[in-house]
C-alpha cells in the first residue's frame, strides 16, 4: 500500500522550541557544560512555579540598583517593568510582555554570576 501524503503532527509548544534554542545558544557560547540539551530545557521549564511573564530574582547583592537591572534584563525583548522590594534589596521582580519572552530572559540569566562569587536565582514568580 503507498500513501500519498502522510505527515506527522508534533505536540511542541512554541515556548519549548524556544527554550531549545536559547539553550543550543548557551551551549554554543560555552555557558552551560556537561548536560544533555533535553534534560536541561525540560529542567529550565519544570521548576517550583509555573512560567508566568513575572520573573523573581533572588541573591542580588546589596547594592544592586533598578538601573543596574534594567542593564542586565533590557538585552532581552520585550521587558517591562523592573520592581524593587522595599528594605528587601536582595530581590527585585522583573515584568516581560509575555510569558515566552520572560522564559528566554530566566533561561539566561538564571543563576548568572553577577558578581564572581556571588550568582543570582530567577524564576518565576507566584501567581
Amino acid at each position: 500500500m503507498q500513501v500519498k501524503h502522510s505527515f506527522v503532527r508534533y505536540s511542541v509548544s512554541l515556548m519549548e522550541v524556544m527554550v531549545h534554542v536559547v539553550f543550543d545558544f548557551l551551549v554554543l557560547k560555552g555557558q552551560v557544560e556537561n548536560i544533555a540539551s533535553d534534560d536541561a530545557a525540560t529542567a529550565t521549564v519544570e521548576r517550583n512555579n509555573p512560567p508566568n511573564k513575572i520573573l523573581f530574582c533572588t541573591n542580588l547583592p546589596n547594592e544592586t540598583t533598578k538601573q543596574m537591572l534594567s542593564i542586565l534584563f533590557s538585552p532581552y525583548p520585550g521587558l517591562k517593568d523592573i520592581r524593587r522590594v522595599p528594605d528587601r534589596p536582595d530581590i527585585a521582580f522583573i515584568e516581560f510582555e509575555s510569558e515566552g519572552r520572560a522564559i528566554v530572559a530566566r533561561t539566561a540569566l538564571s543563576d548568572f554570576k553577577i558578581t564572581p562569587s556571588q550568582a543570582i536565582h530567577v524564576d518565576y514568580a507566584n501567581k
